[in-house]
Protein backbone atom coordinates (compact mmCIF):
# COMPACT_ATOMS: atom_id res chain seq x y z
CA UNK A 1 0.00 0.00 0.00
CA UNK A 2 1.29 3.46 -0.95
CA UNK A 3 1.52 6.10 1.76
CA UNK A 4 1.44 9.85 1.14
CA UNK A 5 2.78 12.67 3.26
CA UNK A 6 2.58 16.44 3.31
CA UNK A 7 4.66 18.83 5.38
CA UNK A 8 2.00 20.92 7.12
CA UNK A 9 4.77 22.91 8.85
CA UNK A 10 6.06 24.19 5.50
CA UNK A 11 6.13 28.02 5.67
CA UNK A 12 4.63 28.22 2.16
CA UNK A 13 1.64 26.13 3.27
CA UNK A 14 1.20 27.94 6.60
CA UNK A 15 1.17 31.34 4.89
CA UNK A 16 -1.37 30.14 2.31
CA UNK A 17 -3.55 28.51 4.98
CA UNK A 18 -3.59 31.69 7.08
CA UNK A 19 -4.58 33.70 4.01
CA UNK A 20 -7.44 31.30 3.22
CA UNK A 21 -8.89 31.67 6.73
CA UNK A 22 -8.60 35.46 6.43
CA UNK A 23 -10.45 35.43 3.08
CA UNK A 24 -13.10 33.04 4.44
CA UNK A 25 -13.66 35.18 7.52
CA UNK A 26 -14.09 38.34 5.43
CA UNK A 27 -16.69 36.61 3.23
CA UNK A 28 -18.38 34.63 6.03
CA UNK A 29 -17.70 31.41 4.12
CA UNK A 30 -18.69 28.21 5.90
CA UNK A 31 -18.38 24.55 4.99
CA UNK A 32 -19.59 21.31 6.53
CA UNK A 33 -17.16 19.07 4.65
CA UNK A 34 -13.92 20.14 6.30
CA UNK A 35 -11.74 23.11 5.58
CA UNK A 36 -9.23 21.45 3.26
CA UNK A 37 -9.10 18.62 0.74
CA UNK A 38 -5.70 16.99 0.20
CA UNK A 39 -5.32 15.43 -3.26
CA UNK A 40 -2.45 13.03 -3.96
CA UNK A 41 -1.98 11.97 -7.58
CA UNK A 42 0.59 9.22 -8.18
CA UNK A 43 2.46 9.12 -11.48
CA UNK A 44 5.45 7.19 -12.81
CA UNK A 45 8.13 9.10 -10.88
CA UNK A 46 6.42 10.33 -7.71
CA UNK A 47 3.16 11.99 -6.81
CA UNK A 48 1.72 15.47 -6.97
CA UNK A 49 0.06 17.10 -3.99
CA UNK A 50 -2.67 19.69 -4.40
CA UNK A 51 -4.44 21.18 -1.39
CA UNK A 52 -7.84 22.78 -1.95
CA UNK A 53 -9.46 25.15 0.53
CA UNK A 54 -13.15 24.23 0.72
CA UNK A 55 -13.92 27.68 2.14
CA UNK A 56 -12.50 29.71 -0.77
CA UNK A 57 -12.14 27.10 -3.57
CA UNK A 58 -8.48 28.11 -4.00
CA UNK A 59 -5.70 25.57 -4.40
CA UNK A 60 -1.98 25.35 -3.72
CA UNK A 61 0.50 22.95 -5.31
CA UNK A 62 2.57 21.37 -2.54
CA UNK A 63 4.37 18.84 -4.76
CA UNK A 64 7.92 18.14 -3.56
CA UNK A 65 9.80 17.79 -6.84
CA UNK A 66 13.03 17.05 -4.98
CA UNK A 67 11.69 13.55 -4.29
CA UNK A 68 11.24 12.79 -7.99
Amino acid sequence: MQSFEIDTDDPKFLKWKKRQYKIAKSTNAKTKSGDFTYMFTPNGIGYSIIVKCNLTDQTIDMTDFSTW
